[in-house]
């Protein structure tokens, strides 16, 4: 299959990109390298996947639509894989245009031009930032009237707007992946575990938003990897003008203190927590109903979050020089 990937030097997307090659895919592998977190961390997962792979990572901003054309011109694709993104919920106020110009201008433009294009499956990061703060305890993909309460939340919700109506004037199949804070060896430097680890094992402070009590499904990156991968090839033998929208996370939520508890476990040292007020933007609770996923690709064992927890410490501790991490939260 020949197949773009957006964001391809991201968490997610550097990931799948090694997954996909290894499955024999053409991959076209694109990214804006913007300056959200560390350029440096990105840089050495593009160098690894050029080096690994002979793929080279293309400097591409989708906001610009001339350059999407231009892409579109120059291959056929039969999949995009659409994970480039403004992500976070804490960005000031003053910055929240890059969640316009990353989120649904890039967003539109690509979707557009690939239907324009004729490309039977455009696959897309969602979140579970739609749900908002919902009254439900399990988050269901079905669930009626979401009210997300952050402006993050909103633009991917708008995303999934954008896709289901797109999918009814074109062929193109649209499914977006409502991700549950991914986590893994390499992640993002902004995210709290990454953040715990280096606190603990650099010693430096770890601001905590609330009493620990918030709990997040987290799910492991090699779990969501195989699950994009099984949800491509499925969507790949849906009808032309198919929508929908998948959770992809293990239903197992964990409060920020058990996470603490695993860190600090883990690193044999426990992180310099300090206490700070909630966030607005925060929501109480994320847990993800996995039924729809497994009756799509009957995806059971998700690793816990102990056993990812290990392998990301593994990893800190295995870098040429652990005050990387450090830059790295702080670049």
């Amino acid at each position: 299959m020949k197949i773009l990937v957006t964001g391809a030097a991201g968490f997610i997307g550097s990931n799948l990109v090694k997954s996909l090659s290894k499955e024999g895919h053409q991959l076209t592998a694109i990214d804006s390298y913007t300056n959200y977190y560390s350029i440096e961390l990105k840089k050495l997962r593009t160098d690894e996947i050029s080096n690994r792979l002979g793929i080279g990572v293309v400097n591409l901003e989708l906001s610009d639509n001339l350059q999407v054309i231009e892409l579109f011109n120059k291959e056929n694709f039969d999949c995009v894989i659409h994970l480039a993104a403004q992500p976070g919920i804490r960005l000031p106020l003053r910055d929240h245009f890059k969640y316009i110009r990353d989120n649904l201008v890039g967003f539109s433009n690509l979707a557009i031009g690939s239907s324009l294009a004729g490309v039977k499956n455009f696959i897309y990061a969602s979140s579970s930032s739609v749900y908002g703060n919902s009254s439900q305890d399990v988050l269901a993909e079905n669930e009626l009237n979401l009210q997300p309460i952050s402006f993050y939340g909103a633009t991917k919700l708008s995303n999934e707007k954008l896709a289901f109506a797109l999918s009814k004037s074109s062929g193109t199949k649209f499914r977006g992946l409502r991700f549950f804070t991914v986590y893994g060896p390499g992640g993002r430097p902004d995210m709290a575990y990454f953040r715990l680890i280096n606190s603990a094992l650099n010693s430096t402070e770890f601001k905590l938003f609330g009493n620990g009590n918030k709990k997040r499904d987290f799910t492991y990156i090699d779990d969501v990897v195989l699950c994009i991968g099984k949800l491509m090839h499925e969507l790949d033998a849906r009808n032309p003008g198919y929508a929908d929208v998948v959770n992809v996370g293990g239903g197992k939520p964990v409060s920020m203190n058990e996470l603490i508890n695993f860190v600090t476990k883990s690193c044999g040292t426990a992180p310099k927590v300090i206490e700070e007020e909630n966030y607005f933007g925060d929501v109480a609770s994320t847990n993800a109903s996995v039924q729809y996923l497994k009756s799509l690709i009957q995806h059971e064992d998700f690793t816990d979050l102990e056993s990812g927890v290990n392998k990301t410490v593994d990893w800190a501790l295995k870098l040429d020089d652990r005050r990387s991490l450090t830059r790295w939260v702080r670049a």
